[in-house]
């Protein structure tokens, strides 16, 4: 937990002292700065760890957790711009709704695609910002003039990148562990 505060005080750090004209070029993304990112990567962390817990305390407070997901969600898109913070607590209470609602995902979350996904997760998470790094050096994430057009081919095209390759590893790596035993 004491790792998750100095992270949120890393964020302010950033956004107070080394993010300015003093600190960065133009142009600079902040989100893709690790020390900037932490604290999202370390709630994500955190929910993991206490999921069984969380899940048992959410039960009968999913309406409420529901409710207040949507009030931060409609402060988050209300405000224009992107707070950190309400960030972080929006995006903790999706992650707190879905680990109370395992349990009930119906067939939108059950199905063959998204058990397919959801088996190759770790993979593409690994990967994919690799073949992102990749499309954007030979400059393929500005294709078209549209920005939202670009913006989408990217995604499909990092994806499409990263599923295959997570797929070829699974099985290169399974068929190995396979001769082993």
């Amino acid at each position: 937990m004491g790792t998750f505060i100095i992270s949120m005080i890393f964020n302010v750090i950033c956004r107070i002292y080394f993010f300015d004209n003093n600190h960065v070029i133009s142009g600079f993304d902040v989100r893709g700065n690790i020390i900037y990112s932490a604290m999202f990567f370390m709630l994500g962390g955190i929910l993991f760890l206490y999921k069984n817990s969380i899940y048992e305390f959410c039960q009968k407070k999913k309406i409420l957790i529901a409710l207040l997901t949507v009030i931060i969600a409609g402060i988050y898109f209300y405000q224009g711009k992107s707070e950190p913070f309400i960030m972080l607590v929006l995006f903790g209470l999706l992650l707190i709704y879905s680990i109370a609602s395992q349990n009930n995902t119906g067939k939108i979350l059950s199905n063959k695609f998204t058990k397919f996904i959801g088996n190759i997760s770790l993979e593409i998470y690994l990967c994919h910002m690799v073949f992102y790094r990749m499309i954007e050096k030979v400059h393929m994430n500005h294709l078209f003039g549209n920005e939202i057009l670009s913006y989408i081919v990217t995604v499909i095209m990092t994806l499409a990148c990263a599923i295959i390759f997570s797929c070829v590893v699974k099985y290169l790596l399974e068929k190995m562990m396979q001769k082993k035993l």
